[in-house]
């Protein structure tokens, strides 16, 4: 077969939870694109040294799938990347893809989760109906990861969508860069919440949400929180596990464009 599926993510060395998140995307990524030869990496050296040294499971990185699917006689390779937005992990994805360029007769990419505001729309839906159970006077705090590399104005896109579907009971901010957890407590502050839900605006729900998120540890943002005698309820669900954002991923793929284009 010289066409293949290239899945490209992160990573996450969070016990069970590549399988649910990661992994769901690229099982619907390769059931969309049956004609398509399947390939997935991790481009974080040090998670893939970290799961491999604990578990044994050896996740290739982005140089090594692509000199494999050469050997393997790919000409032709589609790149989806699960990454939220265009930040330093896609910059540096773009710059390995082109160094391979000469390998294939073509590579196409698509889209990012998050590359315009019809994206934030749809993500901004999807969230809020896997949140029906929430209560007037409710609040739901988003955790997304940030970037000091640019790009989040992302997540600063993603605050108005949930505007513009007619939930202000709704904060998005990061842990690297702005919005701030800083902007999360102004809000609630404001609001007084008689509930707070914290959930990850990231593809898994690793080391970020479960520690800086959800953890005991008097720092994270539900310590901090309950400190401020509120009543938190963390919940830990990737976006690679919601069925919609699945969906996106797939319409990005079937939507992908040449490299000569990014």
């Amino acid at each position: 077969m010289n066409k293949a599926l290239l899945v490209v993510s992160f990573g996450t060395s969070a016990p069970g939870v590549a399988e649910r998140t990661i992994g769901a995307v690229e099982r619907a990524l390769a059931q969309a694109m049956p004609e398509r030869a399947f390939y997935s990496c991790w481009t974080s050296r040090v998670i893939c040294a970290k799961v491999e040294r604990e578990t044994g499971v050896h996740h290739m990185q982005l140089a090594e799938a692509l000199d494999a699917m050469a050997t393997a006689g790919v000409s032709d390779v589609l790149v989806q990347p699960t990454h939220l937005m265009q930040g330093r992990e896609n910059r540096v994805m773009l710059e390995t893809l082109r160094e391979h360029a000469g390998d294939f007769d073509r590579i196409c990419l698509g889209n990012t989760l998050l590359t315009c505001d019809d994206d934030c729309t749809a993500l901004a839906r999807a969230i809020c109906s896997a949140f029906a159970e929430m209560r007037g006077g409710d609040a739901l705090v988003l955790m997304g990861h940030g970037s000091a590399f640019g790009g989040n104005e992302a997540f600063s896109r993603m605050q108005q969508a949930f505007g513009r579907v007619g939930r202000d009971d709704v904060v998005v901010a990061t842990v690297e860069g702005e919005p701030s957890f800083a902007d999360a407590l102004a809000f609630v502050e404001t609001r007084k919440p008689s509930r707070i839900w914290l959930a990850p605006l990231m593809m898994v729900a690793g080391d970020h949400a479960q520690n800086d998120m959800a953890g005991s540890d008097p720092d994270s943002w539900a310590s901090q929180l309950a400190a401020r005698g509120y009543e938190v309820l963390p919940v830990l669900r990737g976006l690679g596990e919601y069925p919609e954002v699945q969906s996106l991923f797939v319409k990005h793929a079937q939507c992908a464009y040449p490299l000569e284009q990014a």
